[in-house]
């Protein structure tokens, strides 16, 4: 396990130094670093998905409120790597950065290919809500409790598959509502939006986890049955969590 973290620290460092080089954000007077903000920001920019405060666009005046909000998360998130996190943390937080920000220029940059075709999915992604919900709910309980597995190299493995699991959820959930519901091409559509915004990150460190439902399924039964009475919306910042006490 200490040699795949390794492997990955220098990839991730490689990539970081690409993506810092060309995006690297303005230094601040002040520093934000409470993981409220920070989740609170992260949360337009994937909570979608899962939080019922939250709802993908369905007419132009939307996508314009998502695209501002989506930058202002991104900025902050910059900021938030920058200021507040180190190590690997603070790559990984420059890559997920990075992935966002080329994900929404789809939607939101002038000539964004993308924008019709994700006001037209809105109504797939928040009448399938009813069901997403449910598979956000379990991911982030299953990662607010990782920190527990006794077997610390096996902490981030449970962090892998949790996540896989998560994405496998979110997909059957849409296809559950039916076609009249949920298109085909809306459920592939936000599934490449997914990718790109977080699986060719993730993947850095969990490729191996994401065909493996045997190995997952071993690796999760180490998780305690428990739901912690505080929980983060926002997947990242328990992945930050378990790369600062490695």
């Amino acid at each position: 396990m200490k040699s795949s973290i390794c492997q990955f620290c220098v990839m991730l460092i490689l990539c970081s130094g690409i993506v810092l080089a060309q995006r690297k954000p303005k230094p601040t007077a002040t520093k934000n670093c409470k993981k409220s903000d920070f989740d609170n920001h992260s949360s337009n920019v994937f909570g979608q998905f899962g939080l019922q405060e939250l709802s993908f666009p369905e007419t132009r005046a939307q996508l314009s409120t998502y695209c501002k909000k989506a930058k202002e998360s991104t900025d902050f998130a910059k900021q938030y790597g920058q200021n507040c996190l180190k190590s690997t943390s603070q790559t990984l937080m420059s890559l997920a950065s990075y992935n966002f920000e080329q994900v929404n220029k789809q939607y939101c940059a002038k000539n964004g290919k993308l924008k019709n075709d994700f006001i037209r999915w809105g109504k797939c992604g928040n009448k399938a809500k009813v069901n997403t919900e449910k598979c956000w709910d379990t991911m982030i309980v299953s990662m607010a409790t990782t920190h527990k597995v006794k077997n610390t190299k096996d902490r981030i493995p449970v962090i892998c598959c949790t996540y896989y699991a998560w994405i496998k959820c979110n997909k059957k959930a849409m296809q559950d509502m039916g076609e009249s519901v949920c298109a085909n091409d809306a459920i592939k559509g936000y599934e490449v939006h997914v990718n790109k915004a977080s699986v060719d990150s993730m993947n850095l460190i969990c490729s191996k986890y994401q065909d493996d439902p045997v190995k997952c399924a071993n690796l999760k039964k180490e998780l305690p049955n428990e739901r912690p009475k505080r929980m983060d919306k926002m997947p990242l910042l328990y992945i930050f969590d378990i790369f600062d006490k490695l």
